[in-house]
């Protein structure tokens, strides 16, 4: 499947429903990263596959597929975003920004259709050395130390089971799982895990 290809995505949505007729979860994992240019000086066709890819990919995947979700049972989307929408960082304004939007894209799902039982969050894979990481310019690369596991056994713990309180939420897999689940209390009570404008 295509994620920038509407046409892709339809289809194996078509396929998936004629297969199974429903799903339970959808994981959002297909990203892309521009090289780190300034904006004067980026290209503008790999500015706008970062946002094709990272957002509006996951746009097309997430309304294609929502319907197959909220036929099924446990209605759960997680999106792959980073911790660098938490970040600035020059020349990595292509990432960066769409990986923002795509946590506020999250939300407005969880927002749109937590009434019809869907529950949608976003998730930090870590700092994994990748393809899409090669980008990243080479004084960051130390911090690229993480391994698939970490997310492979991280999502999987955070899905099974519905926890309504993650959503529209924020969260990375390099925490640890139990001790967040135990915080879900003061998460909840503060409003965290949550982009927000605080203060004047």
């Amino acid at each position: 499947m295509d994620v920038s290809a509407t046409a892709s995505v339809k289809a194996a949505a078509e396929a998936l429903t004629e297969a199974w007729g429903r799903l339970d979860i959808l994981v959002n994992n297909a990203g892309y990263m521009a090289p780190f240019r300034l904006l004067l000086e980026a290209d503008d066709d790999e500015y706008m596959k970062a946002w094709d890819v990272n957002y509006w990919g996951t746009y097309r995947v997430t309304k294609a597929f929502l319907p197959l979700l909220l036929w099924g049972g446990d209605k759960t989307i997680v999106n792959m975003s980073s911790v660098a929408a938490h970040f600035m960082g020059a020349g990595g304004g292509a990432y960066h920004v769409s990986k923002f939007a795509l946590i506020r894209f999250t939300e407005f799902v969880q927002d749109e259709y937590a009434d019809q039982g869907i529950l949608a969050y976003s998730v930090h894979p870590g700092g994994i050395p990748t393809e899409l990481s090669s980008n990243l310019p080479e004084k960051l690369q130390f911090r690229m130390t993480d391994t698939p596991e970490l997310a492979a056994h991280s999502i999987p713990y955070l899905t099974s089971k519905r926890r309504e309180w993650l959503g529209g939420r924020w969260v990375s897999c390099m925490w640890d799982m139990p001790k967040l689940v135990s915080m879900e209390k003061k998460i909840v009570d503060k409003n965290l895990l949550k982009f927000q404008c605080t203060g004047l």
